[in-house]
């Protein structure tokens, strides 16, 4: 995290906060238009922060034409104490 800007650092705690906030308590994020609002930022300042953060924040709306989607089921926990 030390390696982001420090309006990036600040947007992602701010994301990080809004989806602690999700009401299905899936960490969903709400709207591009809800954030801006919500975080006090332009649209342009969540844009440049989306490209820094992209390690940090998980996209799931990615296309399956993207060479980063994921293509098989989403990994589960399946260890089980004995």
């Amino acid at each position: 995290m030390y390696a982001l800007s420090p309006a990036s650092a600040k947007i992602l705690i701010g994301l990080w906060l809004l989806a602690a906030d999700d009401k299905t308590k899936q960490g969903e994020l709400p709207s591009c238009k809800k954030i801006i609002f919500r975080l006090r930022i332009t649209e342009k300042a969540l844009l440049s922060a989306c490209s820094e953060l992209g390690h940090w924040v998980v996209q799931d709306d990615i296309t399956p034409s993207s060479k980063l989607g994921q293509v098989g089921p989403s990994e589960t926990e399946t260890e089980t104490e004995t």
